[in-house]
């Protein structure tokens, strides 16, 4: 096929410009219908799977062969657009997917220059750049969501929860507007639903997001559109000023850092055009330098504690982080390790998002060079709706929380798809509550299976050391 493979980033654009057709031809269609439409349905899923049968693995096999055939001639590779353009020619692919090849040809010329970043060490204040002027209460409770943007009613429904029954004073969310964060996909999946929540519960509170990988398949343009926007209500001490910030409470106990861990690779990815020799130990998902210089000034000048916030984990319980052969650590990012390795005793809690799922780290987890985080989790499973069979066993369970019942705590499942998952940090009892809320892709609301709770744990924060 092409000799360019496609990319996260180009599958995202090609799930987007696929919506878009949709959306296009059919304006009238609420986002859940447009999900349902046979050309988005084909384009989410992968004509790979072996589960896939009938009129949709025949779909889902036309939309892989039109996103090469537009890779094929973005790139201007005649062999593989001819091979394309054979299998092509049995098929009797509907008109959507010639317009979701031009939006998505659009797409690739569009987002082909370096992404947007705002730097600290050009702005006039310096090192203050990015530090939020307003405040936290002392006991402010703080909800935290990850890749929540998808503007489904069920990651709605999750933050009407956080707002009434918790009541949270400020929401930080963990990155990723899908497909690729486009204009149009971050007011519908993101801005708009806040609006719409905020209205319907009369509670606006203040919120801060970091860029996931999604962000940047747009070249970052519509997620600094929103950092704009987000908060404006509020007056300009609430502004959030960069993709990377930072927060303290009023008695200058607590600092909560939000890091850009997705900025780095999306240059990178612009250089790599053959994934087979892309480096991962040095350009997995990581800070830029200057952001990490940002990060170690204020770690290391705040007398307080610490909590961090990243897309993109340091551990998985699931997933392979280091597949470098001999690596006795693969569920590790080793650039996320080699980065923060000096910082970690600093850091009383990492919260990050990126796969969607729920895990909790034990306490003082031990890495290698004396490495040990004191307390983390993964919190990606707000939103995106994972069926059960996708979801890989658990493979690393020596670094995983262990309940008093001898199990890691986990996601329950309602329907075929786990539950949806959400934090709240309250800063006046000291502890965390990691809670669950069921998931309903086909936007019929369903409650909470028999003998599943709806708080995960509550974990108090270890003390000082």
């Amino acid at each position: 096929m092409a000799k360019h493979p496609a990319s996260d980033k180009h599958g995202a654009l090609w799930q987007a410009a696929c919506a878009q057709a949709v959306r296009n031809a059919h304006p009238e269609k609420s986002t859940h219908e447009v999900d349902m439409h046979p050309v988005v349905q084909a384009t989410n899923s992968d004509s790979a799977n072996t589960d896939l049968s009938g009129l949709l693995a025949e779909n889902a096999d036309i939309s892989n062969l039109f996103m090469e055939l537009t890779l094929a001639e973005h790139w201007q590779d005649d062999v593989a657009i001819a091979k394309i353009k054979e299998r092509l020619s049995s098929a009797e692919p509907e008109l959507l997917w010639h317009d979701s090849k031009k939006i998505f040809l659009e797409h690739l010329q569009q987002f082909s220059a370096r992404p947007l970043y705002r730097d600290w060490q050009d702005a006039e204040q310096q090192q203050d750049f990015g530090v939020v002027r307003h405040l936290l209460a002392d006991n402010a409770k703080i909800g935290i969501i990850g890749d929540w943007g998808t503007g489904g009613g069920d990651a709605k429904a999750l933050l009407e929860e956080l707002l009434t029954e918790h009541r949270v004073d400020v929401l930080l969310h963990l990155g990723d507007i899908y497909f690729a964060c486009l204009e149009e996909e971050m007011l519908s999946n993101f801005f708009n639903p806040l609006q719409e929540i905020f209205k319907k519960t009369g509670r606006q509170v203040p919120v801060y997001t970091i860029p996931g990988n999604h962000e940047y398949y747009s070249s970052g343009e519509a997620f600094y559109q929103l950092l704009d926007q987000l908060n404006v209500g509020f007056g300009p001490d609430y502004m959030q000023e960069a993709s990377y910030f930072c927060l303290r409470t009023e008695n200058q106990k607590w600092q909560i850092l939000g890091v850009d861990s997705a900025y780095r690779e999306a240059v990178q990815d612009l250089k790599v055009k053959d994934k087979a020799h892309y480096d991962y130990t040095k350009y997995y998902p990581g800070l830029c330098d200057s952001e990490l210089q940002w990060h170690k000034h204020k770690l290391e000048q705040f007398d307080g504690r610490n909590i961090l916030l990243s897309h993109h984990g340091l551990l998985s319980a699931k997933t392979v982080l280091d597949d470098n052969a001999g690596s006795v650590t693969p569920y590790m990012c080793p650039a996320l390790f080699n980065q923060f390795k000096g910082l970690t005793d600093k850091i009383d809690l990492w919260i990050w998002g990126h796969e969607h799922d729920f895990s909790l780290f034990k306490n003082y987890c031990e890495l290698p060079d004396d490495v040990k985080v004191k307390q983390s989790c993964l919190l990606g499973g707000s939103a995106r709706d994972v069926e059960i069979s996708e979801n890989l066993p658990e493979c690393y369970k020596d670094i995983v929380y262990i309940g008093d019942d001898g199990k890691p705590f986990e996601l329950g499942s309602n329907n075929g798809y786990m539950n949806h998952s959400y934090a709240v940090l309250d800063l006046g009892a000291e502890s965390v509550a990691y809670y669950q809320i069921p998931a309903w892709p086909e936007n019929n609301r369903v409650e909470l299976g028999a003998g599943q709770p709806k708080c995960l744990c509550e974990i108090p924060l270890l003390a000082e050391r």
